[in-house]
């Protein structure tokens, strides 16, 4: 073949190979896909070495190919997943909730809740209450001052000393029988039953025998003058708010209150008598006296007036600062919507308020104008 470009001479090349069979360096191969006949059409004779070569490419394609519909199919698959978290109502996106306490772990937390209100709502401020590390922590967040508090521990277990003592199950453990016969003998409140049960007992400073003694003798004292105030003309009673008082149900401190506060706020009827701690003990007085004013005969304007007298009942028991002050609230229970006074004394009771006198009928504090 005869090559002519401009400006050179003429130069004769060897003739195309048109056949590789001949020549060991060059195979057809069947693996290739093609024919003999169209050699021509993939730019003439095919080395061994890109022959063995392009199966090995095909399959890397065809692996690029499996890999790129996985990732396809797995897109796919995570929108469509998607979209149905989207189309699940909210509540199914909650998480849930982490498992909470045994049933027996939370009904004593709800018994320590309890006992722990109970003597945030009724125990006087300054009395010293004794409890384990527990009950202790608790009542601290029930808003009683760590002044206030006696922690009873295994080499400290001896309740004397605190006016009241929380007996949880652990303390009662702790100090066994002579919880009961020498330091506390009685009950103002308990909750609870079993294992979970915790008492709320007053603590008697002189010994167990001395504080029952003292105990019946308080309430041989309510009942006399409790059947005194009775006869007080200045003073009406439900029935049952009666039976209360002729039984010596009544804590001795509203029994002294009671004619001193009609004698400078006008007479009341007492609706009922409240305040027991649940599952008290037999003697453990009522703490809470539930009055309305009374108006007489004559006088106009009734429910203003009674307003006036329910107010004026109030300002009185603030201004009292002896031993038996009573905390008071207005309230509107009363039959109809009456205005009701609450007064309420604390624990633990004074056993000897009266100090063997009758009920007092001179004034006490007279209120600030």
């Amino acid at each position: 073949m005869v090559v002519a470009k401009p400006g050179t001479a003429e130069q004769t090349l060897p003739p195309v190979r048109q056949s590789t069979v001949a020549d060991p360096k060059y195979r057809y191969s069947p693996a290739s896909g093609g024919s003999r006949a169209n050699d021509g059409a993939l730019g003439g004779p095919v080395r061994i070495g890109d022959v063995r070569a392009y199966p090995r490419h095909a399959r890397s394609l065809s692996a690029r190919t499996v890999r790129q519909r996985v990732l396809v199919l797995g897109s796919v698959l995570v929108l469509a997943a998607i979209t149905a978290v989207i189309a699940v109502p909210k509540s199914f996106h909650r998480r849930p909730a982490a498992p909470g306490q045994s049933p027996a772990l939370s009904a004593a937390a709800m018994v320590r809740g309890e006992a722990a209100e109970w003597v945030s709502r009724w125990v006087a401020p300054g009395a010293i209450v004794g409890c384990d590390l527990v009950m202790c922590s608790l009542l601290l967040k029930h808003d009683l001052r760590a002044g206030d508090l006696m922690q009873l521990t295994a080499k400290a277990s001896d309740p004397l000393g605190s006016s009241i003592v929380v007996a949880t199950p652990a303390l009662r453990s702790q100090l066994g029988r002579r919880l009961i016969s020498v330091y506390a003998p009685d009950v103002l409140a308990s909750f609870g039953s079993g294992s979970t049960r915790i008492d709320i007992r007053v603590v008697a400073a002189d010994g167990s025998q001395a504080y029952e003694q003292q105990l019946r003798a308080d309430w041989q004292a309510r009942k006399a003058n409790g059947a005194q105030l009775l006869h007080n003309a200045e003073i009406s009673a439900s029935r049952p708010a009666r039976r209360d008082l002729a039984g010596g149900e009544v804590d001795s401190r509203l029994l002294i209150i009671l004619p001193v506060l009609v004698h400078f706020c006008g007479p009341v009827r007492v609706v009922r008598f409240g305040g027991a701690g649940p599952g008290r003990s037999r003697g453990m007085p009522l703490l809470a006296a539930f009055i309305t004013p009374l108006v007489r005969r004559g006088e106009s304007a009734a429910a203003k007036l009674t307003a006036r007298r329910a107010a004026k009942i109030v300002a009185f028991l603030k201004a009292q600062w002896t031993f038996i002050k009573a905390t008071s609230s207005i309230r509107h229970d009363g039959p109809g919507g009456q205005v009701v006074v609450q007064l309420d004394v604390t624990a633990p009771p004074q056993l000897n308020a009266f100090n063997g006198n009758p009920v007092i009928t001179a004034p006490i504090t007279a209120p600030s104008k």
